[in-house]
């Protein structure tokens, strides 16, 4: 995906907020840079876009990924960080959970099968397209247990409101 993807969104938000969108690491127009790819570092990303910025009070929204780069800024009570709202996001991954098996066998050929116009968007906005590497850092994103991935158990720790949300038949949201 890339930040056009909450162009629905953005009339009805723009009114009430200053709006900044991020495409996160190899999405859109960003480039993927050197491996890892973690949710420790797209968190970094958007807390040094917030200081470049000098913003204060910020919100985020955040979708999938983005929402569980939220869920560790919030986790971590970055201080920048007024509030949260995420759609389908999980906070961890479980040992055994199914979504794995999903995760595991994505291939470049089989999202390109499955989502063309993605892939055809990708490939018009990223300035350093590399699909194939892409698809193998974010298969290492989403499967990553160790401390630069999901937030776990320092959710316990977010003092600051959230907004969870999620679809009912999600299977990479769970409710767990």
């Amino acid at each position: 995906g890339t930040i056009n993807d909450f162009d629905p969104l953005t009339p009805h938000l723009a009114p009430h907020a200053r709006l900044i969108g991020l495409d996160s690491r190899g999405h859109g127009g960003s480039t993927l840079g050197a491996p890892p790819l973690g949710y420790a570092r797209l968190a970094a990303d958007v807390a040094a876009v917030a200081e470049a910025l000098d913003l204060d009070g910020v919100t985020i929204l955040g979708f999938s990924d983005g929402a569980i780069t939220g869920l560790r800024l919030a986790a971590a009570r970055w201080p920048r960080l007024k509030s949260l709202a995420t759609v389908g996001a999980t906070w961890r991954l479980l040992p055994d959970d199914p979504v794995e098996g999903l995760i595991g066998g994505i291939t470049p050929e089989s999202y390109r099968a499955q989502f063309p116009e993605s892939w055809e968007i990708y490939h018009a906005a990223n300035p350093e397209p590399d699909f194939a590497g892409l698809i193998e850092q974010i298969r290492g994103l989403w499967l990553d247990r160790g401390p630069d991935g999901y937030p776990g158990e320092t959710v316990r720790d977010i003092a600051c409101p959230v907004l969870l949300m999620r679809g009912d038949r999600d299977p990479f949201a769970s409710r767990g």
